[in-house]
């Protein structure tokens, strides 16, 4: 299979709208969990989509298209350059047993950003030998604003 390789306009247009995406997204509160604004924050997800997807197996999955961040030995499967960006949605209900008062959010959020690329020459790939290197920016926590509620209390 032949893929065309994208022109630098186009490049400049994808990694621009990345980029907008990224600064609007992590410009306003991400969490509305009451525990979120205390101590360090709701602990964000420590896996990429796929292994997510798999029930959590991540430390002997293997694939030269995607970039498994908790086996490093994986990376040496790569066979070209890959750009991993992930998006997680988050719903949370929230209600009182005091008071009728329900609260639904769905936020969503950028779970990962990583590239990986091979490293390794031809002559060395010949031997059997690969190596691949890998970059990204990950969240550990996720922490919310502090929100405040002003009514009058009747009595």
């Amino acid at each position: 299979m032949h893929l065309a390789k994208p022109t630098t306009a186009v490049l400049k247009r994808t990694l621009g709208l990345i980029a907008a995406t990224s600064i609007a997204s992590f410009s306003f509160a991400q969490e509305n969990s009451p525990y979120s604004r205390y101590g360090i924050g709701d602990i964000a997800p420590n896996q990429n989509m796929v292994n997510r997807a798999m029930g959590g197996v991540s430390a002997g999955y293997s694939d030269y298209q995607s970039i498994n961040f908790i086996n490093p030995a994986s990376l040496g499967n790569l066979k070209s350059t890959v750009f991993d960006l992930g998006a997680s949605i988050d719903v949370r209900n929230l209600k009182s047993n005091i008071s009728p008062e329900k609260y639904k959010s769905v936020n969503t959020f950028i779970s990962y950003l990583q590239i990986g690329f091979p490293i390794a020459s031809q002559k060395f790939q010949r031997k059997g030998n690969s190596w691949g290197v890998s970059f990204g920016l990950r969240p550990v926590t996720r922490i919310n604003y502090k929100v405040e509620n002003f009514s009058r209390i009747s009595g």
